[in-house]
């Protein structure tokens, strides 16, 4: 029906019927399709209603079958709509899709124009690689290599073998000083005992000197004393005195002799008491003879303290000059270490050094280093200074440095050491994973300028790297892609990655 009005020129129209009012119209926007209306009339009132309705009854039949007509065509025309929309619907997303494609083509047509603008320079470095490729004798290089390996292997077994030889001669000298010591103290202590013992030796001959100074006093007393009487005598009776001849008179002898023999006996006691005087002390001389014994024997132990001392100042000399055969090499070694490591740490905007602690103490108040060398409490000392605010310190010192900066400086360690080391390579197994993108950026830089620089190797492993990160030729990646959902090579295309 709506076909036959359109046909008929007509736009839109009404038609009333009994139970429902259709109307048809054409749409004012966008593509002015026709729009169908149903709605229910209000029904007439015949008995004093405002109009009633007599109709044909063929008429009616005939709008009635052209209705249904109508209905079913508008019916046809309403399926006819929505599978209209549906492929209006699919040719939209088709329409997409082909975009998208279009986009996507669009994209790989400015990476080959990309990739044309890079050819010349990809060009020149592959004819670059094909000429170092063709002036590439492996054999020369591997024969090289060998010599390098061969000759590198060498000087660490004398390496080794001097410091195994140095070890053993620092070892003995360790040995023979601690021995000097020991035999030193020994006499010394030795030393200590005998001169305590000639003291009392000496107090004991002091006192036996005094006794026999007493006895001396004494005697000599009783010796005036008996002259004294003896003079007496002899002026009482001049006449018992003896001519030249050391004779008396023959009547002078005979009254002496039968005069009581006091003179004898007084001879007799003076007798007694000047060998009582040459024999001062009561136990036959044992006293003075352990003193001289002892005199002698603290001699002995002198010259044997001469001795020893005279041996261990030689030992000294020795150990000194074995000192000085080693310790200006291991001093050098640390100052080349220390002056990569203040270096590179500068390139962090921190300082940094390495020292070498040679066992001696720190004097408190002057800060000079003072008590013996000892060679067991050697060690290297990595003093770190993160930030203005703190002094320099030493790495862990304290527990004041966080894992992170323990892992920098650390790894700047070990990149210190790569012109003293003569290890080819080294593995570094995730050193990066405490650091913060700051510092990992700086200590990858530090290893790619320690392998331009010293010719050595390393193999970093690390689940993770940074994004725009300055590899550089001479640095090689191998990434390793393993387990259960891994997905096969065949799926990987380098030309959607390059």
């Amino acid at each position: 029906m709506q076909a036959y009005l359109a046909e008929q020129g007509m736009s839109s129209f009404k038609v009333l019927t009994p139970q429902r009012t259709y109307t048809v119209r054409k749409s004012r926007y966008g593509a002015k399709r026709m729009v169908n209306q149903t709605s229910i009339p209000n029904r007439p009132r015949v008995d004093g209603g405002i109009y009633a309705i007599n109709a044909d009854e063929g008429l009616l039949a005939r709008l009635q079958a052209a209705t249904g007509e109508a209905r079913r065509c508008l019916e046809e025309h309403t399926e006819q709509s929505a599978a209209l929309d549906e492929r209006h619907e699919q040719a939209q997303q088709v329409k997409q899709q082909r975009l998208d494609e279009m986009r996507a083509f669009m994209r790989g047509f400015e990476d080959i124009a990309n990739l044309e603008k890079r050819l010349p320079a990809i060009r020149q470095r592959l004819t670059e690689a094909k000429r170092v490729e063709a002036e590439f004798d492996i054999g020369v290089q591997r024969e090289a290599l060998r010599k390098k390996l061969v000759a590198a292997a060498r000087v660490e077994a004398k390496c080794v073998a001097k410091f195994v030889s140095l070890q053993q001669t620092v070892t003995r000298c360790n040995t023979e000083a601690y021995g000097a010591k020991l035999a030193w103290k020994s006499a010394a202590f030795m030393m200590s005992q005998v001169e305590n013992e000639s003291n009392e030796l000496g107090a004991k001959v002091d006192e036996v000197f005094k006794e026999v100074a007493h006895k001396k006093e004494e005697a000599k007393a009783k010796f005036q004393e008996a002259a004294h009487k003896k003079a007496q005598a002899r002026q009482a009776a001049p006449q018992f005195e003896k001519d030249g001849r050391g004779e008396r008179k023959q009547e002078a002898q005979a009254a002496w002799d039968a005069m009581a023999n006091d003179y004898d006996e007084l001879v007799v006691e003076i007798e007694s008491l000047e060998e009582a005087v040459a024999n001062a002390d009561d136990d036959d001389g044992k006293t003075l003879r352990e003193y001289e014994a002892r005199c002698k024997e603290i001699e002995k132990t002198k010259e044997k303290v001469g001795d020893t001392e005279g041996e261990v100042e030689e030992k000294r000399e020795r150990l000194q000059s074995v000192t000085s055969e080693w310790k200006p090499n291991l001093q050098k070694m640390v100052a080349e270490v220390d002056a990569n490591f203040s270096a590179y740490f500068a390139r962090f905007n921190c300082v940094g050094n390495v020292e070498l602690a040679d066992g001696r103490k720190a004097n408190p108040h002057t800060g000079a280093l003072e008590g013996p060398d000892d060679y067991a409490a050697y060690k290297v000392h990595i003093k770190v200074q993160w930030r203005e605010s703190e002094s320099l310190h030493v790495l862990g010192e304290g527990g004041r440095d966080s894992g992170g900066e323990r892992s920098v400086a650390t790894m700047i360690y070990l990149i210190s050491l790569q012109t003293v080391n003569p290890a080819p390579f080294r593995v570094v197994d995730e050193i990066n994973q405490a650091m913060d993108s700051h510092n990992e950026r700086h200590v990858f830089e530090c290893i790619t300028h320690a392998c331009r620089s010293g010719g050595k190797q390393y193999f970093l492993l690390t689940p993770k790297l940074l994004p725009d990160l300055d590899y550089g030729e001479e640095t090689a990646l191998q990434l390793v892609l393993n387990g259960p959902f891994a997905l096969p090579k065949a799926s990987f295309s380098l030309a959607a990655y390059v």
